[in-house]
C-alpha cells in the first residue's frame, strides 16, 4: 500500500530539514514525499531541492503563494498513493510513525485512521489526546459519535481535533473533500475539509498511538487578530460553508457551540464591546474595580487580557501561567502561578473553555492555597440552551 505524503511549505526553512528527514527516514518506505513550496521567499526552497535531489520518492512542486488550503489542493491532485497523509512544513514525525497508521488501516480496512499527537513547545513535550475514545468505528457506530465529533458532551472541546495533519485518509475521500473547501478561506481551513469528510466514510480507526509531533513555535504564541466585526466576518464564511455541507447530518447545535466558541475566543469575550457584552453577560457579576489575575497565557488568554486592560471597570493586576518561563521569551508579562498566593486580588479568571484545562488550572490553583470563591472560570458564564439566539444575535449583530 502506497501512501503519499503532502508538506505544505511558506518560509520556514528553519524547520523544513527536521520535518522531511523524519519522513524520508520512516520504517515504511512505500512512500512519496511531496513538497509544496507555495511561494516562498525564504531558503525554504533550496531544501526542498536538496531532497529532491537526494531521494527519488520526492516530489517538488514550485508555486505561487495561495494559502495553505491552495498548497494542500496543489499536493493532493499530484498524489498517486492508496492513502495520503499531511504533515505541516514546521513538524516532524517519529520513524515508526506512518507503519502503525497503516498497519491499522490494513488490518480494519478503514477509510480514515486517526491517533493522538504531541505538542511540543521549547523542549516541552504534551500528548493530546482526542475526546472520542480509542476504537474501530463502522456506519453503526460512527451514529453514534456523531454527536459529538465537533462539540464534545461538554462546552468546548472537539471530540476530534479539527487539524488536517496527523491523519491517514483514502486518497479518494481527500481528493474530494479537500478540493471543496474554499480558497478565501482563512479561519477554519481544517475543519472545513475533515468534518464533512468524517460524516461521509464507512469505517473510521481511532488509534491509541503519538507519534505526529506538532511543533508550537514561540513566535506563534503572539496572535494578531482583526477587528472584532472582521473576525466574525470570516467565521459566518466557514459557517455557512460547513452547513451547507452537513445540513443533512442534524449537527446544527455542534455547529452553534462552534461558532459561539470562536467567536468568543477570537474576539476576546466581546470584553472591547459593551453592547455585544452586556448581552452575552461575560464576566458580568464581577464586581467593577475588582483586582483580577487573568490565568492563561495562550492566544484567548492574550485577546482577554488585551480587553480587560483597555476596560475601565476592572483593575488587572498580573498575568499568570505555568508556560510563563516561555511567555517572558515573547516579552509577555506573565508571572508564574505559584507567585499568586503572595499577591493581594479579588478573583483569578481562567480565560479558557477547555474543562479539561479548568479541571487542571483550578487543582493547581487550590494546592497553591487559592480559596474556590477566588476562582472563576469563563464556562460558568455559559448557557448552552441559550447559544443558539446568541449565535443569530452576533452573526445579526456583525453585518
Amino acid at each position: 500500500m502506497k501512501v503519499s505524503i503532502i508538506v505544505p511549505i511558506y518560509n520556514i526553512a528553519p524547520y523544513v530539514y527536521q520535518c522531511v528527514s523524519s519522513i524520508i527516514n520512516q520504517t515504511y518506505k512505500n512512500i512519496e514525499i511531496i513538497l509544496v513550496n507555495d511561494g516562498s521567499t525564504d531558503e525554504s526552497v533550496y531544501f526542498c531541492e536538496y531532497f529532491k535531489k537526494t531521494d527519488k520518492r520526492v516530489k517538488v512542486i514550485h508555486k505561487e503563494n495561495g494559502g495553505l488550503v491552495s498548497a494542500r489542493k496543489a499536493g493532493i491532485k499530484e498524489a498517486k498513493g492508496d492513502y495520503v497523509f499531511y504533515v505541516d512544513g514546521d513538524d516532524w514525525l517519529e520513524l515508526d510513525c506512518i507503519e502503525n497508521y497503516v498497519k491499522e488501516a490494513l488490518k480494519n480496512k478503514s477509510d480514515v485512521v486517526i491517533a493522538s499527537h504531541f505538542r511540543e513547545f521549547i523542549g516541552v513535550f504534551k500528548r493530546m489526546d482526542n475526546l472520542i475514545p480509542f476504537g474501530v468505528y463502522d456506519k453503526e457506530e460512527l451514529s453514534k459519535i456523531y454527536p459529538y465529533v465537533i462539540s464534545y458532551k461538554k462546552f468546548f472541546r472537539h471530540g476530534i481535533y479539527t487539524y488536517s495533519w496527523g491523519k491517514l485518509y483514502k486518497r479518494e475521500i481527500a481528493l474530494k473533500f479537500q478540493l471543496e473547501v474554499l480558497d478565501n478561506l482563512t479561519i477554519g481551513e481544517d475543519a472545513a475539509f475533515l468534518y464533512p469528510l468524517l460524516f461521509n466514510i464507512q469505517k473510521l480507526s481511532i488509534i491509541d498511538y503519538s507519534g505526529y509531533v506538532y511543533r508550537h513555535r514561540p513566535n506563534s504564541m503572539l496572535k494578531v487578530y482583526g477587528e472584532i466585526k472582521d473576525e466574525i466576518k470570516k467565521l459566518k464564511v466557514l459557517f455557512g460553508f460547513l452547513n451547507e455541507k452537513l445540513n443533512t447530518f442534524n449537527v446544527e447545535k455542534q455547529l452553534n457551540e462552534y461558532f459561539y466558541y470562536l467567536s468568543l475566543v477570537r474576539s476576546g469575550a466581546f470584553l472591547e464591546d459593551l453592547k455585544v457584552k452586556n448581552y452575552l453577560s461575560i464576566l458580568s457579576d464581577i464586581p467593577k474595580n475588582s483586582k483580577i489575575i487573568l490565568y492563561n497565557s495562550g492566544s484567548f488568554g492574550q485577546r482577554i487580557y488585551t480587553g480587560l486592560k483597555k476596560s475601565k471597570y476592572y483593575n488587572v493586576v498580573a498575568w499568570a501561567d505555568e508556560d510563563h518561563y516561555e511567555s517572558q521569551i515573547m516579552n509577555l508579562p506573565v508571572i508564574s502561578p505559584f507567585d499568586i498566593k503572595n499577591m493581594e486580588f479579588d478573583y483569578v479568571i481562567i480565560a479558557s473553555f477547555d474543562f479539561s484545562f479548568i479541571k487542571e488550572t483550578k487543582k493547581l490553583l487550590l494546592d497553591n492555597g487559592i480559596s474556590l470563591n477566588k476562582i472563576v472560570d469563563l464556562n460558568r458564564y455559559i448557557d448552552t440552551s441559550k447559544i443558539k439566539n446568541q449565535v443569530e444575535f452576533i452573526k445579526g449583530y456583525y453585518k
